[in-house]
């Protein structure tokens, strides 16, 4: 993670957006506008108990229309609480005999994700379970194998005893669920993979995928190949997992988020980058005004030599002075800057400073000062006293 604070202001700006935008299509998938506006309306007319995360044995589970997705039995709609901003996030509809569990954080602070642990379980031992995001690359210490390892370890929990994995090739399931194609359609270049699991939980075979979606960050001068993978894994008894699939892509068609949980994770997102920006260019300027002084401080020093001893206001400046100026080509200032006088190389008709010890003369009468870089304004050189 050192190799994120390296990096220019820009860079790091682009990159939290373009995670947190990721996150928010993925997590957080598009539904129907009609659903989107009936979620609202039900929304608006709720009182909402804030700082309690919603049991599924309360009235946050309820009888819904949906049910005709997992056959003939009835269901359940649980709505979804994330714990770090404190809102309700979404709804989605299981079948009766299901459970979910979840822990969702969501940084307050930041709009991005400290925790993300999801698991749909079935009745007979069925597991959906998300756990989060990798990031991968030069700049988080470690490659896609790495990172994919990583995710697989965390997700599998060490449940899964005599695992066996086949290779790593692309997801048929995963290019037909909503979420995925919302991602592409957003503009996210993403792969879809996937990785068949076989082993043993307690003392049953199961069978199941662990399913990967890929994306590439923008270079933006980051070198090599940067980028995030989402993880999810979908286990079942041996011979159940294509039922399984089946329950979770009704499972995702169901998913309803609440708009306004969106709104609010992207409002404190966009307020977190402003912030992090008006914090770099504090810095910035605290940097510039440290350079100011020790140049002023140097300016003193080093131009002590061409100094006669005296202050502005155009004392101490003789005819002597000026003869001496004359054959060595030099004019002398009063110098803005260090508050002593100057000598600069050259005779010229119009003479400019930028008060930061820098001169620019010309004879050209139709120059305008104000085509340089920086607050320049005209300086006269002296002129003798006696």
């Amino acid at each position: 993670m050192e190799k994120i604070k390296e990096l220019p202001l820009k860079q790091k700006v682009l990159l939290g957006v373009g995670v947190v935008i990721f996150a928010i299509i993925l997590f957080y998938p598009d539904d129907e506008p009609a659903s989107q506006l009936a979620y609202q309306q039900d929304f608006n007319q709720q009182t909402h108990q804030q700082g309690v995360q919603p049991s599924q044995d309360s009235q946050n589970q309820r009888s819904g229309t949906f049910f005709s997705r997992f056959g003939s039995g009835r269901g359940q709609q649980i709505t979804i609480f994330d714990r770090g901003v404190q809102m309700e996030m979404a709804r989605v509809t299981i079948p009766a005999s299901w459970n979910l569990q979840y822990d969702i954080y969501t940084n307050p602070q930041t709009g991005t994700f400290d925790r993300y642990i999801s698991e749909y379980s079935g009745p007979e031992g069925e597991s959906i379970r998300t756990f989060g995001s990798e990031l991968f690359g030069d700049m988080y210490g470690q490659s896609f194998d790495q990172a994919l390892r990583r995710a697989l370890q965390n997700t599998l929990r060490g449940e899964i005893q005599n695992l066996t994995t086949g290779s790593l090739q692309r997801s048929e399931s995963l290019l037909r669920s909503k979420s995925y194609n919302e991602l592409v359609q957003a503009g996210f270049p993403a792969d879809p993979l996937e990785i068949e699991i076989k082993g043993s939980r307690n003392g049953r075979p199961v069978h199941g995928l662990f399913q990967i979606v890929k994306s590439d960050f923008p270079s933006m001068g980051f070198g090599g190949q940067n980028g995030m993978i989402m993880t999810q894994l979908i286990l079942a008894p041996e011979n159940r997992l294509d039922q399984t699939m089946e329950t979770y892509s009704a499972i995702e068609l169901s998913y309803e988020r609440n708009p306004q949980f969106t709104q609010r994770v992207q409002q404190i997102s966009q307020a977190y980058q402003q912030q992090s920006q008006q914090n770099h260019q504090q810095r910035m300027a605290a940097q510039r005004n440290q350079f100011a002084e020790q140049n002023r401080q140097w300016s003193e020093n080093f131009f002590g030599t061409w100094n006669t001893g005296s202050t502005s206001a155009g004392s101490g400046y003789s005819s002597n002075d000026q003869f001496l100026d004359a054959i060595t080509g030099y004019s002398t200032f009063d110098d803005p800057h260090t508050g002593f006088q100057r000598r600069v190389e050259g005779h010229y008709q119009y003479n400019f400073t930028d008060g930061m010890g820098n001169y620019y003369g010309t004879n050209d009468p139709t120059f305008d000062h104000r085509s340089l870089q920086g607050n320049w304004q005209p300086i006269n050189p002296l002129r003798p006293n006696n």
